[in-house]
């Protein structure tokens, strides 16, 4: 009798274990971006999903990037979260409206396209290939970052946080331009805070009428290490619009 019992508790505790890791695999198998469910999370990370075509998170769903992690075309209608040291590599970002997109990594892709939502770098590296619109209703936040770009759109607003922690830090963003160097801001937009372009030709305005004062001298005073700090060319000069002087920036994201 005793050898009954001992047998049949070592085929429930068999049991109970095999049922426990199948929930456990079910679980992560789960954890799929497609399979979020309403107000629920995942975690992506070290993963490959340049093959399947068009991936979108859902409204009301949160996904964290860790590691580095690659997408063909990422639509985003919830909340996106690149954590530090992650990578998120696609060929095309949408990230639509009321929606959060925050970056405290690195992203690389060729489109990034902002619809009426905001966008928080922070110690972030961002690089667009080609073609960055920051659309009407939505705004760049930006904290120690820098966001190199081929082509910017700016109908929407950019705003760079300036606090303690920015003025004992890196104490500027950048907004580098690249390759073709095309920047185009709609007029009654906002650019406010210690952003600084590293080209002065805005395609909005006449040859004649650009809106940018070269502030090379003062930020390398303040900030002797800044083409270190990003991974500026040497030979980098630093610009702000003249609208941005005298501006009152932010010292926190907003909620």
């Amino acid at each position: 009798m005793k050898k009954i019992v001992i047998t049949l508790f070592a085929t429930i505790a068999l049991f109970s274990s095999c049922k426990k890791d199948s929930s456990t695999e079910t679980e992560a198998e789960e954890c799929k971006i497609e399979n979020i469910v309403d107000g629920g999370s995942c975690t992506i990370e070290d993963v490959d999903l340049s093959k399947e075509g068009t991936i979108t998170v859902k409204s009301n769903t949160t996904v964290y990037i860790k590691g580095d992690v690659k997408f063909d075309v990422l639509v985003s209608n919830g909340i996106v979260i690149v954590e530090n040291n992650a990578t998120l590599t696609a060929n095309e970002i949408d990230i639509q409206g009321g929606t959060s997109w925050t970056v405290r990594g690195k992203v690389i892709t060729n489109v990034l396209t902002q619809i009426g939502h905001s966008s928080y770098f922070d110690g972030a590296d961002v690089t667009i290939k080609n073609k960055f619109t920051i659309n009407g209703g939505a705004t760049m936040y930006l904290i120690n970052s820098v966001v190199r770009v081929n082509e910017l759109v700016v109908i929407g607003h950019i705003q760079a946080i300036k606090n303690n922690h920015t003025d004992n830090s890196n104490k500027y963003s950048v907004i580098e331009s690249i390759d073709q160097k095309y920047i185009n801001r709609a007029g009654g937009t906002h650019v406010c805070g210690p952003v600084v372009y590293t080209h002065n030709f805005d395609n909005g305005y006449g040859s004649s009428n650009q809106p940018f004062i070269n502030v090379t001298n003062t930020i390398l005073s303040e900030k002797p290490d800044i083409k270190n700090i990003y991974g500026l060319d040497d030979n980098s000069s630093f610009y702000q619009y003249n609208d941005q002087i005298g501006c009152n920036p932010l010292d926190k994201f907003p909620n």
